[in-house]
């Protein structure tokens, strides 16, 4: 975990900005524990509380306590294949996610976790066991057939043998915004993500909060390849969101190892979502992405005069 992170939520316990203890995993077999409760700031943080958030500020987390936001600078990405993240950092699966931002994990944790955030509980492959062919469980050798002739029900074997439980637990409502001459573009995330199996943007949910988790890479099951002087010692405790560079994921992963995950009833698929060009600015072109405890109706007052300028191209890329 990057030094400024371990550093500010250790002041936040102490300031009274979080009233539990400060996790980054949840078991697996354990309920998430219930929304801790921010207080507010009724004045302006002073001392030590106001280095940090400075600090903070200056490696991009802008943490807002009062308004219950935590926003940082990001790029669009990719815009001509399917995705399966919404936000990734350098060395992360730049290749397949929306967005990208240089803002270092364990940092944007930090400022989620000092909103009161609880990480939450990941998606889950429960094992069921499949019923018999209508045929088999009367009795018969083969399943009945339906009106064109063929079997009515699926052979036992090309049956699911899994159903997913999707992610629950403290989540964030995400939005981006940015500035086009003088007009403010402001979307929630879900409208630049296309469902290429319905038709429309992605359906609005919040994002679970999973907050990664602490692991070496021994303990790992496919730990990634990294230059030599990148890699770590083999026992070394590493916050898995810094060493993968993974932030945000739209499809559901096993590992439960990014920041945030989307919590919506398509989660496994892999073949279905894509940017919403229409909506979504060129690559590399500069956004604000915004998390919120709560809905937002516009663009949060405190962040409109420094929202970043987009440059539309004399020839924009359909894809």
């Amino acid at each position: 975990m990057h030094p400024i992170a371990t550093t500010f939520v250790s002041a936040a316990l102490l300031l009274g900005l979080t009233a539990g203890p400060t996790v980054f995993a949840v078991d697996a077999d354990q309920d998430p524990a219930p929304p801790t409760a921010v207080p507010a700031q009724d004045e302006a943080p002073t001392g030590a509380l106001a280095q940090l958030l400075a600090t903070l500020s200056e490696e991009g987390v802008d943490l807002d306590l009062d308004g219950g936001l935590v926003s940082i600078e990001a790029a669009v990405g990719v815009r001509s294949q399917l995705v399966e993240y919404l936000l990734v950092g350098p060395g992360g699966a730049t290749h397949e996610s929306l967005l990208y931002t240089r803002v270092t994990p364990s940092l944007l944790n930090a400022g989620l976790l000092a909103l009161g955030a609880n990480p939450g509980r990941n998606a889950r492959w429960v094992e069921v066991e499949p019923e018999p062919p209508l045929g088999e469980a009367e009795g018969g050798s083969e399943a009945e057939a339906g009106d064109d002739g063929e079997a009515a029900d699926a052979p036992l074997a090309d049956r699911p043998r899994f159903r997913i439980v999707p992610p629950h637990g403290d989540g964030f409502y995400l939005y981006t915004a940015w500035r086009e001459e003088d007009e403010v573009f402001f979307f929630r995330v879900e409208d630049l993500v296309a469902n290429l199996e319905t038709g429309r943007a992605m359906q609005r949910a919040p994002f679970v909060f999973l907050g990664s988790r602490m692991a070496t890479i021994a303990g790992m099951v496919r730990p990634l390849e990294r230059d030599e002087e990148e890699r770590p010692a083999d026992d070394e405790m590493l916050f898995i969101a810094d060493y993968e560079r993974n932030l945000i994921n739209l499809v559901y992963f096993r590992e439960g190892n990014t920041l945030l995950t989307a919590s919506h009833g398509e989660g496994t698929r892999e073949d279905v979502w894509a940017a919403n060009i229409w909506n979504l600015p060129d690559t590399d072109q500069p956004l604000r992405l915004i998390f919120s405890r709560e809905k937002l109706e516009r663009v949060p007052e405190g962040l409109v005069d420094g929202l970043p300028l987009v440059v539309r191209p004399d020839e924009p890329a359909r894809w």
